[in-house]
């Protein structure tokens, strides 16, 4: 008589459930580790265009402002400023709100790109007797894409007060 042992072949369903349930989870983990990845590399390249922007336009402003003669700001609230250099040109510095923030001297230059938008903005002038002109730049600058995501939207702020140089 030959004894014969019943191994069972085949899975439990307490086996497949618990299988199932680890694939799952694992899953689950990879795609919010991809998603974060993803979201993170495109909130990075957002906040790394809008500074370009920023800064070139604060520092093209800033250039012009000290390399001028003289420096007004417009009476009305149109946030102008008007420069004049040594050999008789004038620049306008101007904040286009909503849109960009442009140079006219011969022809009208663009310091922000289309694709970024500028808010909150703000050119004064400050003049004491006796004292050089202070030119005070404040603005931010956000992406204007309508179809970013709330957590990858970014908005940058700028603030930069330029002393003219004083004439004599």
């Amino acid at each position: 008589m030959t004894n014969k042992i019943n191994i069972p072949k085949g899975f439990t369903l307490i086996e497949v459930i618990i299988v199932i349930s680890l694939f799952g989870m694992i899953a689950y983990l990879a795609t919010s580790f991809l998603w974060t990845s993803l979201s993170s590399t495109g909130k990075s390249e957002i906040i790394k265009e809008i500074r370009q922007n920023g800064d070139y336009a604060l520092s093209a402003m800033e250039s012009l402002v000290l390399s001028s003669r003289t420096a007004t700001c417009s009476a009305t609230p149109d946030n102008r400023i008007y420069l004049h250099d040594n050999n008789g040109f004038s620049t306008q510095l101007y904040c286009n709100e909503g849109f960009k923030i442009s140079s006219i001297s011969a022809e009208q230059i663009d310091l922000t790109a289309s694709n970024v938008v500028i808010n909150d903005c703000n050119f004064t002038c400050t003049q004491n007797p006796g004292l050089p002109v202070t030119v005070h730049f404040e603005f931010s600058v956000s992406k204007s894409d309508a179809s970013l995501r709330g957590n990858t939207q970014s908005i940058q702020e700028y603030k930069l007060d330029v002393v003219a140089p004083r004439v004599n």
